[in-house]
């Protein structure tokens, strides 16, 4: 999982935008063990969009940063299938321990841990505001239970285009998948009928990317960009090496930069958009053991280490 690019990182954070962050903080704080970060805020200019009342919490390998939204919470929940900045995944080694903290949390969800055949258990919770964080069970391979950050997730309508550009963006090389579905267990996860997607995985140093493409419900594209102070998850913040080479490579790649963006980005952040219009900050820090960098946290090469181990018992298998 650990990239091999010398420019960018990892996601440092993600943000979620809330109407109530208090009510927020603490349902993450009990349902995943998120801890608050007292260390200071990530470089970012004033004014911004992303300026106001926030609160991050760190799991092991990642950050969330959730922030006051002007607007009132989603009247229904948000259907997977919508394009846009969709979940982060939550992995452990204890599903059940997991399930039932979330539920403990008032977390709701599409249905309980589902078994697809792939090694892991999936279960689509919904937040104490209906925003979804996907829970995977994966086998018990160490004995502490703390939940990691595997995965962010992007529903786009053209998973080609996107999965491409976090690509060549990473400097990695994305796993497709072929058409999945129709199957009546994905149903029980996605909470959609008839679910039919395809998807990618692009390696982003202490995580993944995934990108789904829905073809049953399709996805279609959104008729306008999302602002990060919508309720939902807003931005992700990728820390780089360089935010100079970065922000060229994201240009290159296809990223877009309006002419507000551009007037709040500096020598430490750059504000653009990949090309569904999802806000991306790339972010750099003085030192690579800055309290705020991804180096600094508990085990960020957590989803490294599952990788390697899990590669290890397949090879086992394979020899025996």
């Amino acid at each position: 999982m650990e990239t091999s690019d010398s420019v960018f990182i990892g996601v440092n954070h993600i943000g979620l935008t809330v109407a109530d962050i208090e009510a927020c903080a603490r349902f993450y704080a009990t349902a995943a063990g998120l801890v608050a970060t007292a260390g200071r805020e990530p470089h970012a200019p004033t004014p911004s969009p992303l300026d106001g009342e926030c609160q991050f919490l760190r799991s092991l390998n990642a950050r969330l940063r959730i922030m006051k939204s002007t607007s009132a919470p989603n009247a229904t929940p948000r259907p997977v299938s919508e394009a846009g900045i969709t979940h982060v995944c939550l992995q452990s080694t204890r599903m059940e321990s997991l399930y039932r903290q979330f539920q403990a949390a008032g977390a709701t969800f599409h249905a309980p841990p589902v078994d697809l055949g792939t090694g892991f258990l999936y279960s689509y919770a919904r937040d104490v505001e209906a925003n979804v964080v996907e829970l995977e069970g994966t086998a018990p391979v160490w004995d502490d239970p703390t939940p990691w950050i595997a995965h962010v997730s992007f529903t786009s309508p053209d998973v080609d285009r996107l999965s491409t550009f976090y690509a060549t963006l990473l400097g990695q090389t994305a796993t497709r998948s072929p058409r999945i579905g129709p199957y009546p267990k994905l149903d029980l996860v996605s909470g959609l009928a008839g679910t039919e997607f395809m998807a990618a995985w692009i390696p982003a140093g202490n995580m993944q990317i995934e990108v789904i493409r829905y073809l049953q419900p399709p996805t279609l594209a959104r008729s306008h960009p999302p602002s990060p102070n919508e309720p939902g998850y807003s931005y992700v913040c990728f820390e780089v090496a360089d935010v100079a080479v970065a922000a060229a490579r994201a240009r290159d790649a296809g990223a877009t930069h309006s002419p507000e963006m551009a007037l709040e980005s500096g020598l430490t952040h750059h504000f653009c958009a990949d090309p569904d219009g999802n806000l991306l900050l790339l972010m750099s820090f003085e030192s690579a053991h800055d309290d705020f960098s991804i180096n600094a946290l508990p085990d960020p090469h957590i989803a490294s280490r599952l990788l390697a181990l899990r590669t290890a018992t397949k090879q086992k298998a394979l020899q025996s």
